[in-house]
């Protein structure tokens, strides 16, 4: 072709030795004859040109080394989900080839996604904006697996597309879940235990709060978890100083038999406070054990020591002084016999003596030495029953119950004490408003009747001196009395609104010879032997709950027996 021109590119080399490239376009010149007579061309340096391609052709082997060596699966689709270039990790996670990727779409390896769902999230997220979300992704075989999916718009030559880099966390997914097992099972173990358990930091903000914890304050750990332990409770404001005492020493701190008043009811915790240091953590555990009832189990143990010390000196006791009160009332009965106008052989030796029987009565009679011969006779009739009260504190009746329906039981206490002489001293007993509270179906209960009635009555009585005390108050006198099952015993509750009694009071309240009366009005025995009928003699449980002035309530539990 006599008009063709051809252009080469040529690699030269200067007179100093360096290295460019020219571009040498040249086409042949002809004669008239149509003879090639020469060249004519022109050269052009394009040196800038062949180094830019070769940085170009470089820095693509570069993009390829790292797209296609890259450990993430790397995907570039187009706003219909077809694939338009995959790396070689995304072919190996998936088990596929590139070129059967690349006849492939998006909805053919996510699971649930769709090509609409492509559109609306580059609508979503638009132009230049990254997001990460995560994924499931489907193998050759069919098998899923969970990906972490970091999302690129972008557009190239103008058209838009999504650059994914997809992440498997199949390992990440497995020890999230093997956390939250660990975290729930944790949690399990922590609300199971019995304990009030309490997480704070050092400031004494809640970082933990147990089933327990819930279950007997009452408040959710939502409502308490971040705030302050002392402003939420501040009845466990003084834990706050245990904890930041085993802080600063980094050991442990207890206190037993804590009391608390809750709910109008005296409770008594064990707290115990375990630091916490290390891993960027300052702060403590409070464990809080509610021992109301190992408490009340140490005085009824501590209570029954004392009954069988007291009850071997009773017993000793009442056998001395039995002797010379026999003799004492003995000899008071022969000097009442001795003036008596009914023995004939009185009025003959006062006749013999130079006197008459009628002067000598008239004269003990103006004395009043007969009142005090009577007196004599009545606290000798007292003491020997205090002495027969000692022996029965002292030895455990062989005796066989019956059984015994409590209500009737303790109806009758009743009526006994409305008769009581003593009681009428001071005032009515049937001016007391009498509240009975019985559940249907209470079973029977073996026991000596005699006994447990005399138990009500004392209670009955004590509880009727204390409300006459209490009067000045203006709070009208009442019993309420209540009879229930409880499991396998027998409930009777006598609760009284009188002035009640403090914690050392009740504590005390069934030693022997502990009273709170005014000599000559009682020696303490009667609480005490009640408490042995119940405890020692009949296999069952005597306690006491009370406060000041608002009165008393005695709980006596008895084993069911005889229906």
């Amino acid at each position: 072709d006599p008009n063709r021109v051809r252009t080469i590119e040529i690699e030269q080399v200067r007179k100093d030795g360096t290295i460019f490239w020219t571009e040498v376009t040249a086409r042949f010149l002809y004669g008239s004859s149509g003879e090639p007579v020469g060249i004519i061309g022109a050269t052009r340096d394009i040196s800038e040109r062949k180094h830019a391609d070769k940085a170009l052709q470089e820095s693509e082997e570069r993009f390829r080394l790292l797209f296609d060596g890259a450990a993430d699966a790397f995907f570039i689709t187009d706003l219909q989900g077809r694939l338009v270039n995959v790396n070689r990790a995304a072919c190996e996670s998936l088990g596929f080839a590139r070129d059967e990727l690349l006849q492939m779409s998006v909805p053919d390896i996510e699971v649930g996604q769709s090509p609409e769902d492509m559109v609306a999230l580059w609508e979503r997220i638009g132009l230049g904006h990254g997001i990460t979300v995560e994924g499931v992704h489907r193998r050759r075989d069919g098998s899923t697996f969970p990906v972490e999916i970091h999302i690129i718009p972008f557009a190239l030559d103008e058209s838009p597309l999504m650059f994914g880099v997809a992440r498997d966390i199949t390992d990440r997914k497995r020890t999230q879940e093997e956390m939250i097992h660990l975290r729930n099972y944790l949690a399990n173990i922590i609300d199971s235990m019995p304990s009030m358990l309490v997480g704070v930091d050092a400031d004494g903000h809640v970082t933990q709060w147990n089933a327990a914890a819930e279950s007997l304050t009452g408040i959710s750990a939502v409502e308490i978890l971040g705030q302050g332990l002392g402003e939420v409770l501040p009845s466990l404001n003084h834990v706050l100083e245990h904890v930041h005492e085993a802080v600063r020493t980094r050991s442990v701190r207890s206190k037993s038999k804590t009391p608390r008043l809750v709910g109008g009811k005296m409770r008594y915790e064990d707290i115990t406070v375990y630091p916490l240091a290390g891993l960027g953590m300052t702060g403590a555990v409070i464990r809080i054990d509610d021992v109301t009832e190992k408490v009340k189990l140490e005085e009824m143990m501590i209570q029954s020591e004392k009954m069988l010390s007291v009850g071997g000196l009773a017993a000793g006791m009442a056998h001395e002084i039995n002797n010379p009160l026999g003799v004492i009332l003995q000899a008071s009965q022969n000097v009442l016999r001795r003036v008596s106008p009914d023995l004939p052989a009185n009025a003959r030796i006062a006749e013999a003596c130079g006197t008459t029987l009628g002067a000598v009565r008239n004269y003990l009679e103006q004395r009043e030495i007969s009142l005090f011969l009577e007196d004599i006779r009545n606290s000798g009739f007292r003491a020997a029953q205090i002495v027969e009260n000692m022996l029965d504190f002292s030895r455990m009746s062989d005796t066989k119950g019956s059984p015994t329906d409590m209500v009737s039981l303790l109806d009758r206490a009743v009526d006994l004490a409305a008769s009581d002489f003593d009681l009428k001293k001071g005032f009515d007993f049937r001016e007391i408003e009498i509240l009975r509270e019985v559940h249907p179906d209470v079973p029977l209960v073996i026991c000596q009747p005699s006994k447990i009635q005399q138990v009500f009555l004392n209670i009955l009585r004590n509880g009727a001196e204390a409300m006459m005390e209490a009067r000045a108050s203006g709070r009208t006198p009442r019993f309420v009395l209540r009879v229930l099952r409880d499991d396998s015993m027998v409930r009777i509750e006598i609760e009284d609104n009188g002035p009640g009694m403090d914690e050392g009071m009740r504590r005390r309240i069934f030693e022997p010879f502990f009273t709170t009366k005014d000599p000559g009005k009682g020696i303490g025995l009667g609480l005490s032997v009640s408490y042995f009928i119940i405890t020692e003699e009949h296999g069952g449980t005597l306690e006491v709950e009370s406060q000041l002035e608002t009165g008393s309530r005695f709980i006596i539990r008895l084993p069911a027996g005889g229906e």
